[in-house]
């Protein structure tokens, strides 16, 4: 594997990566799991914001933009669940969806302050 690539199969993410022992350590901290088959690490989808932050941090050649400019076709698993729709969500504690919002702020200040570095080396 040369290049990183996360995509999204069923229910989880599917992250192919070159050989780092630092993103191996990290993956594993995660929770992430290793497919022997396809060299890979499957992940559950909502630690999309983890997977991503991760990645910029590890593989900054291989994925200099945000997230959103990574192979992840399912982001609509991360918005702010609607009221009427908390219910098919109340295996979830507060707690949790509280870590998984301020996991998804993070990640999206980190996108803000990487968009203003681009736009003031443009000049």
């Amino acid at each position: 594997m040369n290049s990183l690539s996360i995509r999204v199969h069923d229910d989880h993410l599917i992250v192919d990566a070159p050989y780092n022992p630092h993103f191996h350590d990290r993956a594993d901290e995660l929770g992430g799991t290793w497919i022997p088959e396809t060299n890979t690490w499957q992940f559950p989808l909502d630690d999309e914001p983890r997977v991503a932050r991760l990645t910029r941090q590890l593989f900054p050649a291989e994925n200099p933009g945000p997230a959103h400019e990574l192979e992840i076709a399912q982001t609509q698993a991360l918005l702010p669940v609607p009221v009427d729709e908390q219910d098919e969500r109340a295996g979830v504690s507060v707690n949790q969806r509280r870590a998984d919002l301020l996991d998804r702020l993070e990640t999206l200040v980190e996108e803000v302050v990487w968009i203003h570095t681009a736009l003031r080396t443009l000049g």
